[in-house]
């Protein structure tokens, strides 16, 4: 009899590395085993775990994402990845770009809006969007820098 002793890996990845991340576990022939969401110190932590049915060898690659940012859905890699995208999106509030079959909430039938997403969370998060939503202002109300031509003999500098 064989006996088989599975290993389990954690790779970190930023935001910005996510689809490439994928696409190479894709290239891999690795399956997309499940995603889930978490929050974790007023942050979303999401988890891809993905498997080598041959060597069972499980990788779980992690990203942390802001309580408003939006990450992008791995839909063109793994298709059948809309259902848990719905699923984080509708539950925990995390915004995710481009979910190809996006259900737009609609996916369970449920009274609460976000109902994962605890309420300390909810207050971190309405403050941060508070704080954008000011820097955002602030950056439109300034006043446009002045451009000073200074002329030389000869030219322009």
């Amino acid at each position: 009899m064989t006996v088989i002793e599975p290993v389990q890996k954690f790779e970190d990845v930023q935001k910005g590395d996510l689809l490439i991340t994928v696409m190479r576990k894709r290239q891999e022939g690795l399956r997309l085993v499940q995603i889930c969401c978490a929050v974790v110190n007023n942050q979303y932590e999401v988890l891809y775990s993905f498997t080598d049915d041959d060597t069972y060898v499980l990788t779980n690659v992690r990203v942390m994402v802001g309580l408003n940012d939006t990450i992008p859905s791995i839909c063109d890699s793994y298709p059948y990845a809309n259902y848990y995208e719905n699923e984080m999106a509708e539950m925990f509030g995390l915004k995710i770009e481009m979910i190809d079959g996006d259900y737009h909430g609609k996916f369970y039938r449920i009274d609460a809006e976000e109902p994962f997403l605890n309420e300390k969370a909810k207050e971190a998060r309405a403050l941060e969007a508070e704080e954008i939503r000011k820097a955002a202002e602030e950056a439109a109300n300034m006043p446009e820098p002045e451009i000073k031509v200074v002329k030389k003999e000869g030219g322009v500098e």
